[in-house]
């Protein structure tokens, strides 16, 4: 395997140098084209590590970078989206990442008189293209039959984020499970890349900025934050009823999105019924006797998926409790005796 994160320190220590001397000019035909040109750079070197990871469940994805200035300073734009009639489905284009160079333009950004501030939308050029990317992973994630508790629940906001993208998606920004994963994870890799070009002085400089930028209050904010609002803007503590619910009643009446997000088939049956308790105890029990007879991979590996298994379905039956009858009751105290 190639060294990414060395390929990704070698563009990011050429921004710095380039930033570290001096603002950019938006003005400047030279300075955008050296920005666009690192970004490209940057876009397919990602790009490849992600081609070599996910292997057969790649899909191709594109990068344009935009002269817009928005309150975002990139985006993920997947190819499963909502048409005119209500209606998400898969279009025939690829995905596509999109980075706003306007917005790291501004005078707090690669704009600005501190050289420290340019130094951190430097190191935070670097976290925008890891989150979006980790967007389009989590995407190709809930379309396949893989089994993990946050796929599910990841599923099941895109379904609601994509029907009310406006009043869901940008009330419950901090509390969304992909942007929290997204964030963590673009952060874990950013500070690998800065430790990969700096000792321990010059990262403890590099970090500083970093962190700075990012707003540790925001930080902060999405990590504690529970509440989910619903489409008139009232909190609600119970994250799951809310998506549960919305999702629902989409995937009864639209079973054939199982299809698009297989991740579903773990808890929907593919009429958009939900799997009763006993079927979901059958289903567990199955799937960990195919992950303890799994050929081809360590004893450790089939420990770790066997967990996985066993803890996605008891967050399943765990959430159905209220409602079980006296015999799914007893079936799921035998069930929990012999494991």
């Amino acid at each position: 395997m190639e060294n990414y994160i060395a390929k990704k320190g070698i563009v990011l220590q050429e921004l710095i140098n380039r930033y570290e001397k001096a603002s950019i000019n938006s003005n400047s035909k030279s300075d955008i084209q050296f920005l666009n040109d690192k970004l490209n750079t940057l876009f397919n070197i990602i790009n490849s590590e992600y081609k070599e990871s996910l292997g057969d469940m790649y899909q191709k994805i594109d990068f344009r970078t935009s002269n817009e200035k928005t309150s975002f300073l990139g985006g993920y734009i997947s190819n499963i989206a909502k048409d005119s009639n209500g209606k998400i489905k898969r279009y025939p284009s690829n995905n596509r990442i999109e980075f706003y160079t306007k917005s790291f333009c501004a005078d707090n950004l690669l704009g600005s008189k501190s050289v420290g501030r340019r130094i951190g939308a430097c190191i935070e050029i670097i976290d925008t293209l890891e989150h979006e990317f980790t967007h389009y992973f989590q995407d190709i994630q809930k379309q396949q039959n893989k089994i993990s508790p946050g796929s599910i629940e990841s599923a099941k906001q895109a379904i609601q984020s994509k029907l009310k993208y406006d009043d869901v998606y940008q009330k419950n920004y901090w509390s969304m499970s992909d942007e929290i994963g997204a964030r963590i994870n673009a952060y874990e890799k950013t500070t690998n890349i800065l430790r990969s070009i700096s000792d321990n002085e010059k990262f403890k400089i590099y970090s500083y900025y970093y962190n700075y930028y990012r707003n540790p209050e925001d930080f902060d904010r999405y990590l504690k934050s529970t509440a989910i609002f619903n489409e008139a803007g009232e909190g609600s503590q119970d994250k799951n009823y809310f998506f549960n619910q919305r999702a629902e009643e989409y995937i009864r009446e639209n079973p054939d999105i199982l299809n698009l997000y297989k991740t579903l088939q773990h808890e929907y049956n593919m009429d958009g019924t939900k799997k009763s308790i006993t079927q979901l105890i059958s289903d567990c029990k199955e799937k960990m006797r195919l992950a303890l007879n799994k050929e081809g991979i360590s004893d450790n590996q089939k420990t770790k998926l066997r967990y996985m298994v066993r803890n996605t379905y008891f967050e399943l039956i765990g959430s159905r409790l209220e409602e079980i009858s006296p015999d799914e009751a007893k079936q799921i105290e035998s069930f929990l005796g012999r494991r």
